[in-house]
C-alpha cells in the first residue's frame, strides 16, 4: 500500500521496474542451465535481485512458499511487502554505481529504474480490454508504458484471479533495509 496524495488514502499498487526504454516490466526471465540455479523459485529470487540492481533479496525458500500461477513457460509470484513509503530510488541508484565501479555483469543493468502503478488506475486505464502495450500512470502520475508479458501477469492475477490476493494484502510481509560493507543497500523480507 502507499499513500496517494490525491485521493488522501493508502492504495494498493505494483511494484514495477523500467527497462532500459522507461517500459516498467516485472522481473523475469529463463531458468538457468546450471543445475546449482534450476527451478523456478531460485529462478525468481535471482532475476529480482539482478534486475532491482541488488536492490530486493528473496531467497527461493521464501519465494517456494508464495502463491503462484504458470502459463506457457513463464511462472509469476506475487507476494504483497510492507514498507515505510515506496522503496528508496537513492539506494537502487548507488547500487547501480557500486556495480558499475565493481565491473559486474551485464545482467545488473537490465532495468533502469523502479515505480509504483496503483492497481486502481490499472482498472481505471482498461487493464481489463488493453492488448499489447499498456499505457497508464504511476503512483506521482507521470505517464509509463507496461510491456506486453508484465500486463499479460496483471491482467491474469488482478482480473482473471489467477493468484488470490486476499491472505496476502491482509498479511503483509514486512521488508528490512540491510546495508552491506561492500556499499550495497538490499531490502530483504523480515524473518518471522
Amino acid at each position: 500500500y502507499l499513500f496517494d496524495p490525491e485521493s488522501k488514502q493508502n492504495k494498493l499498487a505494483v511494484f514495477l521496474l523500467k527497462d532500459r526504454k522507461g517500459n516498467l516490466m516485472d522481473p523475469g526471465g529463463k531458468e538457468s542451465h546450471n543445475p546449482k540455479y534450476k527451478g523456478s523459485a531460485l529462478t525468481a529470487s535471482r532475476e529480482l535481485y539482478e534486475e532491482s540492481s541488488k536492490l530486493i533479496s528473496i531467497q527461493a525458500e521464501q519465494i517456494e512458499t508464495l502463491p503462484a500461477f504458470s502459463w506457457s513457460n513463464y511462472k509469476m509470484f506475487a507476494i504483497c511487502i510492507e514498507h515505510d513509503g515506496p522503496l528508496h530510488t537513492e539506494y537502487f541508484e548507488q547500487n547501480r554505481e557500486q556495480l558499475k565501479q565493481n565491473k559486474a555483469k551485464r545482467v545488473y543493468f537490465e532495468s533502469k529504474g523502479f515505480t509504483y502503478v496503483f492497481v486502481q488506475q490499472l482498472l481505471t486505464d482498461g487493464l481489463r480490454y488493453q492488448r499489447n502495450l499498456m499505457k497508464t500512470k504511476d503512483y506521482l502520475g507521470q505517464p509509463v508504458p507496461i510491456k506486453i508479458r508484465t500486463r499479460g501477469a496483471l491482467k491474469r492475477i488482478l482480473i482473471k484471479g489467477k493468484i488470490d490476493l486476499s491472505s496476502l494484502i491482509y498479511q503483509l510481509t514486512p521488508l528490512q533495509l540491510i546495508k552491506t560493507n561492500k556499499g550495497y543497500a538490499t531490502y530483504q523480507l523480515e524473518c518471522k
